[in-house]
């Protein structure tokens, strides 16, 4: 216990010019109960509170801010939708998500994906707005929830289904210049493509693995050091089922 304010003092003074008012009040307190009383203790500590409201304020005008941007990104999507100009939407919506994330405005990313035939990508976020809505219920309407299942039910039969068998194992893979997603269900891995940024292909956990993929023409990469890149080009029907073996 400091008999003297002086050790208080310049802790404050640090405090204040650091910036930390949360700091300041806490270090104000407990100099208050080492010295009750302590005039420029007190003074220091509303200091510190003014401090604090003034960031608390701040803090709450910078959130209405980019609320009302992220509402004002979300203006333009409904807007390009009206025209059907689905690029344009897209990059509203995502833009309005980055600021403020809602299920909402993920439905819309995933139904303009949907328009634009990128079926697994909507198919993403489809179910990321139904996960988000299950954790702050109210949030997507039902009549948008409805929507998304139906959606979904529509692109499981739109998208195809390959089983892939990769030669060597531990060959890496990528589809359209895009590394893939992976899961794993009960009958083995499960690989996605056409949802992960552009990048190099990576090793699978398996030979065999089943991969879903939007319906069109494609491209597979096949790469290991020490080897010449194989590139295997295929085209599918929606819904379709096939077998690709790709070998090094």
């Amino acid at each position: 216990k400091p008999d003297w304010p002086g050790p208080y003092n310049n802790l404050v003074t640090l405090l204040l010019e650091t910036g930390d008012a949360a700091g300041v009040i806490a270090a104000c307190d407990e100099w208050l109960g080492h010295h009750p009383g302590s005039v420029e203790a007190m003074a220091y500590k509303c200091v510190g509170l003014n401090e604090a409201d003034d960031k608390e304020a701040l803090a709450q005008k910078a959130l209405a801010n980019q609320v009302n941007a992220a509402r004002d990104r979300f203006k333009e999507g409904i807007e390009h939708v009206k025209k059907a100009e689905w690029s344009r939407a897209l990059d509203a919506f995502e833009k309005s998500a980055k600021l403020r994330p809602h299920a909402v405005t993920t439905h819309n990313i995933a139904a303009c994906h949907r328009a634009m035939g990128r079926y697994a990508r909507a198919r993403t976020h489809f179910r990321a707005a139904l996960k988000r809505n299950d954790t702050a219920p109210g949030e997507l309407p039902e009549s948008l929830a409805d929507e998304s299942k139906r959606y979904l039910k529509e692109i499981k039969k739109l998208l195809v289904h390959v089983q892939v068998t990769v030669e060597p194992a531990d060959a890496r893979i990528a589809v359209d210049g895009g590394p893939l997603v992976v899961t794993t269900a009960t009958s083995g891995p499960v690989a996605v493509a056409g949802v992960r940024p552009a990048g190099p292909g990576e090793r699978l956990p398996g030979k065999k693995f089943s991969l879903l993929v939007d319906p069109g023409a494609h491209v597979f990469v096949l790469s290991r050091t020490g080897y010449e890149d194989v590139a295997v080009n295929k085209s599918y029907a929606p819904g379709a089922r096939a077998k690709l073996d790709l070998k090094l």
